[in-house]
C-alpha cells in the first residue's frame, strides 16, 4: 500500500468551493476508469490531498497519477 499526497506550494489554499471539490472527484472518477486502481483513502483538504492506493504494478501507479495530476487542473 502507499500513501500519495501532494501540498500546495506556502500551504495556500487551492480548493476552495464545493464545485472545486466535485471537480477533484470528477478527476477521480474518470481517472480511475481509464487506469484503475484500488482506492481505499482519499482525504482532499482545501491545501492537499491524499490518497492510500494498492497497485497490482508501480507502473499502474504511476500512470494512474501521471494521468489524474495532468487531469485535474485542466478540468478544475
Amino acid at each position: 500500500m502507499f500513501h500519495i499526497l501532494d501540498r500546495a506550494v506556502a500551504r495556500v489554499t487551492i480548493i476552495e468551493q464545493p464545485d472545486d471539490y466535485a471537480a477533484f472527484m470528477r478527476a477521480v472518477a474518470e481517472t480511475q476508469e481509464i487506469v484503475p486502481l484500488p482506492n481505499y483513502a482519499i482525504v482532499v483538504i482545501a491545501n492537499h490531498w491524499a490518497f492510500v492506493v494498492r497497485p497490482e504494478t508501480s507502473h499502474r501507479r504511476s500512470e494512474y497519477f501521471r494521468r489524474w495530476i495532468i487531469w485535474h487542473p485542466m478540468h478544475a
